[in-house]
């Protein structure tokens, strides 16, 4: 959005980060993009390597929602805008989940809720007119949005078509470990949506790691994503226009431990601490490993992004 009288511009970002925003700011130019690639491709931005944030991939320290691999390129956190005027420039949140709110009720009161609510979801994605896909592994998060699907619109089973990626030639050692196909044979058998097989073999990590990293634009740390490419391309040639995955399902429902980071980039210091007890006492740790690994990198943030009031905080 920008203020032509006030020289003001502000860019938002999505409530939950669902497409990336990315910007580049000096002190005479600010410029910004859904991709790392249409900055670097004005040629005004140096694109040095940022030394800190290879070594924190390497050993898997995800803190940091803000910096990327490039120095001088900045991603904006899911939630939040960029202000800038030719005399400032602020930070500012504009939405965040409501984690305040408790429910009471029994077990069974609280699990109606729960199915209420993700039967809610899954319906309000369902399109009337255009062709609904959905990606199916077997394992419970896209399982249950398949099966949840098929309950809402019966009438509709015949035209929703589920993608799975196999792997048959694999070792029957490793296959025993990882193959998930019978589950995907129970929910096509209970649900008799359409059911679609694709084969594993015809890429793989390596052959189609350039591609990726067009679309990445970065290092990645899912080393299996070119499974869902495979999918993906199944699912565009067949004239889909609404997909729905099963993707961090699990992370959505238990909020995953980079809750720890939002309490601490939101200076919630007493209930940070509070949770991480809890955790260490869940998984029989010690909180101070939660502290180094999440406190740590917040309190370096913080530092970083000269938000002092928060770092003394």
């Amino acid at each position: 959005l920008y203020d032509v009288v006030e020289r003001r511009i502000r860019c938002y970002r999505d409530h939950f980060g669902t497409r990336p925003l990315y910007y580049f700011l000096a002190d005479d130019i600010f410029i910004f993009a859904s991709d790392i690639k249409a900055i670097l491709a004005t040629g005004l931005v140096d694109e040095s390597i940022d030394q800190s944030k290879l070594e924190d991939f390497l050993v898997g320290n995800l803190a940091s929602q803000e910096r990327t691999f490039y120095k001088n390129v900045k991603r904006l956190r899911a939630g939040t805008f960029i202000q800038v005027t030719p005399d400032s420039v602020q930070h500012r949140t504009w939405w965040a989940v409501d984690s305040e709110t408790i429910l009471d009720g029994s077990d069974q009161d609280l699990i109606a809720g729960f199915r209420e609510r993700f039967l809610q979801a899954v319906g309000n994605r369902l399109s009337d007119t255009a062709q609904t896909a959905f990606m199916l592994s077997g394992g419970l998060d896209s399982s249950s949005v398949v099966a949840s699907a098929a309950h809402i619109a019966p009438e509709r089973v015949k035209s929703f078509k589920s993608y799975s990626v196999e792997f048959p030639y694999l070792p029957e050692s490793i296959r025993a470990r990882t193959d998930e196909s019978e589950y995907v044979d129970a929910v096509i058998a209970e649900t008799g949506v359409t059911d679609t097989r694709l084969m594993g073999e015809n890429e793989s990590p390596l052959s189609s790691l350039t591609k990726m990293l067009q679309i990445q634009d970065e290092p990645f740390l899912v080393p299996n994503a070119y499974l869902d490419s495979i999918a993906l391309t199944a699912v565009h040639s067949d004239g889909c226009k609404v997909l729905l995955t099963g993707l961090e399902g699990d992370l959505t429902i238990s909020h995953g431990d980079g809750y720890l980071n939002e309490l601490g980039f939101a200076g919630r210091w007493d209930l940070f601490a509070k949770e991480s007890r809890a955790l260490a006492d869940r998984t029989d740790s010690d909180p101070a490993l939660f502290v180094e690994r999440y406190g740590m990198q917040t309190l370096e943030q913080l530092a970083q992004s000269v938000e002092w009031a928060a770092f003394r905080r």
